[in-house]
């Protein structure tokens, strides 16, 4: 940008001054010459303005943005999360939704900045008088009902109104596997009767969906998750989401 006014400059100066020469040149009166001088000063003048003011915009512009950090880019020891309840019938975050995500309440330790905010954490000696649900996370403790910011959580839907147990399909599939049974409790009645009418593929079909129910690999129709225990035996895919904390250090390049 600079450079193109510098360049416009230039032509201007020139321009002007050729038509300095040849108004002198000529027999024309002097009050043109005048007139033409006054019109290069003050354009050259609202260029340099104009170029000055762009600058000072693209500096005040560069250091307010550098000031300012979205939460979800802060250290995770700069600030720690509360998990939601969990469900009695499913196990998983009661706000577990159908892509497998739940919404986590965030909040800042104390001194920390992000988006204009600053953490604050509640002081011990609280009385019964205060009326809000108070959470404890990483020692400080914090109002429940007015968290700084949240983070996409990771979890399991089970479907509530129809739930689909892991062991009892396990067991289904193991005892009972030769009749299609376990199948048929999953939802995938075409597989059942098919099941059902070979006896399991003379058993090799029983003993393949042991396998891959007992890997999680077969699953409900609907495509829901098994009713797990939270702590139980589920199996997760090693995944990274925006939750994941990648070092921006010279070793780990290294090896990349």
């Amino acid at each position: 940008c600079c450079c193109c006014c510098c360049c416009i400059l230039l032509v201007l100066i020139a321009s002007s001054s050729s038509l300095l020469s040849s108004s002198s040149s000529s027999s024309s009166s002097s009050s043109a010459s005048v007139i033409v001088e006054m019109v290069v000063f003050v354009v050259i003048v609202v260029m340099l303005l104009l170029v000055a003011i762009v600058d000072i915009a693209e500096v005040v512009v560069g250091q307010s943005g550098a000031d300012v950090f979205t939460c979800k880019d802060l250290f995770p020891s700069m600030y720690c999360c509360v998990d939601p309840p969990l469900g009695r019938v499913t196990a998983q975050p009661m706000n577990c939704m159908r892509n497998n995500t739940f919404q986590q309440s965030c909040f800042l330790h104390p001194g920390v900045e992000c988006e204009g905010k600053t953490g604050t954490s509640l002081p011990s000696g609280l009385g019964a008088n205060y009326s809000d649900e108070i959470v404890l996370c990483d020692t400080y403790r914090f109002n429940a009902s007015t968290p700084d910011f949240t983070l996409n959580g990771q979890c399991n839907f089970v479907d509530k109104n129809n739930v689909y147990d892991f062991e009892t399909t396990v067991a289904l599939s193991v005892f009972f596997g030769m009749f299609g049974l376990d199948r048929f409790y999953l939802g995938h009645y075409g597989l059942g009767v098919a099941k059902f009418c070979t006896l399991g593929g003379v058993f090799i079909w029983q003993i393949v969906d042991v396998v891959l129910i007992s890997l999680q690999i077969a699953g409900p129709v609907d495509g829901t998750s098994y009713r797990i225990p939270y702590r139980g035996p589920r199996i997760s895919k090693l995944s990274a989401d925006e939750n994941t904390y990648f070092p921006n250090h010279q070793a780990w390049n290294t090896f990349a």
